[in-house]
């Protein structure tokens, strides 16, 4: 299964015009975008707070969060951090932060891997190294079937048996193997 969207764009109006011409760089690209005022009949039907988390979480290979001094005290905007707090490192990959802040450094969850201060570069090129983050993640193989695999790997197995003994990682009895 792979990504409905190659990328999801979180930005506050104040920078609109910036996350625009973004988006018109990287479908250019052919890279398949969502961006809000695009889909925003769609949006008006659903459960906004649960279709913007789950694009952001769950249909989006790519995160590319554009922050601007409102951004950091905007309700809709702190839905879309939150989605980046507390992944692992493989999952923070996934995450671009572009700074167009007055700030001297950003709150520790937009702290990225991934990082471009946005005063020093042009939309193309923001959006060319985008494109290329986006084409390196699919070549990995990055996708959400692999992703999901790769997390259940890591997950510790706890199996209360019927002798009420609890198992955890790696645990055999006789012919039976709980954990990789």
């Amino acid at each position: 299964m792979d990504y409905k969207y190659d990328i999801a764009i979180s930005y506050q109006s104040e920078i609109g015009e910036t996350a625009s011409k973004i988006a018109g760089y990287l479908e250019a690209e052919g890279v398949n975008v969502f961006y809000a005022p695009e889909r925003q009949r769609e949006l008006m039907s659903e459960k906004l707070n649960e279709v913007l988390y789950d694009t952001y979480k769950n249909q989006s290979l790519v995160r590319l969060l554009l922050v601007s001094d409102r951004y950091l005290a905007s309700e809709w905007t702190e839905l879309e951090r939150r989605v980046s707090r507390g992944e692992e490192k493989r999952d923070q990959r996934r995450r671009i932060v572009v700074d167009y802040t007055n700030k001297k450094e950003l709150p520790a969850d937009l702290k990225s891997v991934v990082y471009i201060d946005g005063k020093c570069k042009h939309e193309d090129e923001i959006a060319s190294m985008v494109v290329s983050r986006i084409r390196e993640l699919k070549l990995n193989g990055y996708n959400a079937e692999s992703n999901a695999q790769d997390k259940r790997k890591h997950e510790k197995i706890k199996i209360i048996n019927n002798s009420g003994i609890i198992t955890g990682d790696n645990a055999n009895f006789g012919d039976i193997s709980f954990g990789g």
